[in-house]
């Protein structure tokens, strides 16, 4: 591997991609007239550390992982094209009527909304493909992985709702902002629960693995 493939394909790069895109939401999330590069650069440079990463590694381009990058990859391309080819929208009120940032959909929110969004299908349908392999009757498998999908996206909707209202009387929020902070949470423990899972998953086969102790038998 090239130096400048391995430097394309690092971590650190990586990081230093996910800092900067944080920093150019930060930066431009109350100007409507901000100019897109601030977004679409650190795009840009995380899709060149993906593609790196991809042709540096054949283990990120077997099977569901596979695809997971390739998705990954595509979506980065789609989100800064999408960052540059943006409309501004326009709020009709009524006469009268009080104008409220709540009226208006911001195109930043959007983006990052989606961009999560994108990230968490691609990381199900790499999951998803990495468990049902190259078996008898695939596609019925993935469809029925994809119903269970559906089911959870019914209860979280369901809990968005209710526990949503609650927490937005209970803070005195907009009824939206307090769905999005129990989305949110869900998200959070939904995560921490999948890394518990690996982690012990990790461990497992190392047990298995270890020779048994024999004691002395003298």
């Amino acid at each position: 591997m090239s130096a400048a493939l391995a430097f394309l394909a690092s971590t650190r790069l990586m990081l230093a991609g996910l800092a900067l895109l944080a920093a150019g939401m930060f930066a431009v999330h109350d100007d409507p007239a901000a100019p897109a590069w601030p977004i679409v650069a650190p795009l840009v440079l995380l899709a060149l550390n993906l593609a790196a990463a991809i042709g540096a590694h054949r283990r990120l381009r077997r099977g569901g992982l596979g695809v997971f990058h390739v998705a990954l990859l595509a979506l980065l391309v789609v989100a800064a094209g999408g960052r540059l080819a943006r409309l501004e929208g326009r709020v009709e009120l009524t006469e009268g009527q009080a104008f409220t940032a709540d009226a208006m959909d911001v195109t930043l929110r959007e983006l990052v909304y989606d961009f999560a969004g994108g990230i968490a299908f691609a990381t199900w349908a790499g999951m998803v493909l990495e468990m049902v392999g190259l078996t008898a009757a695939a596609a019925t498998k993935y469809a029925l992985f994809n119903a269970s999908l559906s089911f959870a996206i019914t209860y979280v909707t369901f809990l968005d709702g209710s526990l949503g209202d609650a927490l937005a009387r209970a803070l005195a929020l907009h009824p939206a902002r307090g769905a999005l902070l129990v989305d949110a949470v869900l998200t959070f423990l939904g995560i921490g629960f999948l890394l518990a899972m690996v982690g012990v998953l990790r461990r497992a086969p190392a047990r298995a693995a270890a020779p048994p102790r024999t004691g002395d038998l003298g």
